[in-house]
């Protein structure tokens, strides 16, 4: 694979290589613990995620490597280099003197488990999920419907966007960290807010999908354009910088592997690298909206909803604008959102220094249900400030991540199969659907999604299988269009035979 590349992709890779080593040395010495389990640790995690992306094979693997990577050892090995605060709170990790092998321990039996899924996807020889021009020689009758009525469709489309999204805004209906303050009939607040969260943009890739299954066209800058602009809505809507970051991280990466196929570069290369740059300078422009109009919202929510002095109430808009003019508070905002954003490390801290880990803390954890008002087994593990907060009206957490919630266990064990089996569910299903569906890019969004929800397990598990029972539910609809034709002729045939 690497003798295969490009001598500009080799120079790069090995200037990566070199400082990916300058980073580990550095950090090496500041390491508390023994040197030998902290390079072990870092080799693993250098094979996860340089795997994850010379042997590109699966979306789902790529961004959960990187998740776990970012939250774990990038995130370990800033602090050790920088020697600041962790951004979470970490247990009772630091009241006895808990053992940073322990937690490097943990995290590399994780990590371990998820290499032998993808070591044994890889031997399955499974194409890489890269796009290839296709062209059905005649459309089926649900495509002639969707070609004949497409500026409708559209236009339905686009008005439930934005009603749903002023709906939410207005009524709050599901915001993140907010207690609904209008509670629709069961499950219509569940709805909402998946649809906000990935509904509509799976929706408008799988529009863009059929074009692509049957006239063989990639998707336009338009159509790419439009999916910016519908995350930028539907994050706003929910309150959610992360969600525009992790949906549009998935359409760029999307884009990178299917480049030749999007652009045509091969015939049109200056065209090509001018549509990328447009399509990512749009992409940071829908950024900066979406910061502005979620910390000027979060603002006025979270003062409306906290009492004054609250640390959320920090968010709001003027003392995130303010902040920009002081060069220290700048630091440490820009090292919250690219390092200490990721979750992981201070989970795995935290369970290790818990003393009452077992069978029955971790089964009690999967079956425990929301209700409002309550708050998750991991506030109390980790000592969150959040447990003091009125759960009545706002909804704040601290997130274990997924190798934290099986050291629940206190297994080793339960934490490497557990992964394992989390990790090989997640690779066929992505395989799955892309069976089902045929385009890559509606695979690339739902890869990232579950990479996300999988990285960030552990509050309420039983929640997360609801918003993937929707998900279901919407691939099977989808399906059902695309394999409509076959149901037609399925059925005219038993009806001759009657």
């Amino acid at each position: 694979m690497i003798l295969n590349l490009s001598p500009f992709k080799l120079t790069l890779l090995i200037i990566v290589l070199i400082s990916y080593l300058i980073f580990f040395l550095a950090s090496l010495s500041s390491y508390p613990g023994s040197g030998i389990i902290y390079s072990l640790f870092s080799l693993i995690y250098a094979i996860l995620i340089f795997g994850a992306i010379l042997r590109f094979r699966s979306y789902s693997y790529l961004f959960l490597s990187v998740f776990l990577w970012l939250g774990l050892w990038f995130k370990m090995s800033v602090h050790l280099i920088l020697d600041y605060p962790y951004g979470e709170v970490t247990g009772n990790f630091y009241i006895i003197n808990g053992s940073m092998d322990d937690v490097a321990i943990v995290a590399s039996v994780g990590a371990l488990a998820l290499i032998a899924v993808y070591l044994f996807f890889l031997r399955l020889n499974i194409k890489d999920p890269v796009e290839i021009s296709t062209k059905s020689k005649k459309y089926p009758v649900y495509y002639k419907l969707y070609l004949n009525n497409k500026n409708k469709i559209f236009f339905i489309f686009w008005s439930m966007v934005l009603v749903t999204t002023a709906s939410n805004i207005f009524f709050n209906i599901q915001i993140s960290g907010l207690v609904p303050r209008t509670i629709l009939i069961y499950p219509l607040n569940a709805l909402v807010y998946w649809a906000l969260s990935i509904g509509f943009v799976l929706t408008f890739t799988f529009m863009i999908g059929l074009r692509y299954r049957l006239e063989g066209a990639p998707p336009s800058m338009l159509q790419l354009l439009s999916i910016g602009l519908l995350t930028s809505m539907t994050s706003i809507a929910i309150l959610s910088r992360g969600q525009y970051v992790f949906i549009v991280s998935a359409v760029f990466v999307y884009t990178l592997f299917n480049y030749k196929f999007i652009f045509h570069s091969s015939k049109k290369s200056v065209h090509s690298k001018f549509s990328l740059l447009l399509l990512i300078l749009s992409y940071l422009v829908f950024f900066y909206i979406v910061i502005v109009t979620v910390d000027f919202l979060r603002g006025y929510y979270f003062d409306l909803s906290l009492d004054a002095g609250n640390i959320v109430a920090s968010l709001s808009l003027d003392k995130f604008s303010t902040s920009l003019t002081d060069y220290s508070e700048f630091y440490r905002i820009l090292l919250q959102l690219v390092v200490d954003r990721w979750i992981g490390l201070e989970g795995i801290m935290a369970v290790t220094s818990y003393p009452d880990k077992g069978a029955a803390l971790i089964l009690e954890a999967l079956t425990r249900t929301h209700n409002i008002g309550e708050i998750d087994i991991y506030q109390k593990i980790s000592n969150s400030h959040y447990k003091g907060m009125d759960n009545f009206r706002v909804s704040f957490a601290t997130i274990p991540g997924i190798f934290a919630f099986l050291y629940y266990s206190g297994s080793l064990l339960v934490v490497f199969f557990g992964s394992f089996v989390i990790g090989t569910l997640m690779l066929f299903f992505e395989y799955f659907v892309k069976r089902m569906l045929k385009c890559s890019l509606t695979s690339a969004i739902i890869s990232i999604y579950l990479s996300n929800i999988v990285s960030q397990f552990g509050l309420f598990p039983v929640n997360i299988f609801k918003s993937l029972f929707i998900l279901l539910i919407f691939l099977i609809f989808a399906r059902i269009i695309i394999s409509s034709e076959a149901i037609i002729f399925y059925l005219r045939s038993k009806t001759s035979l009657l």
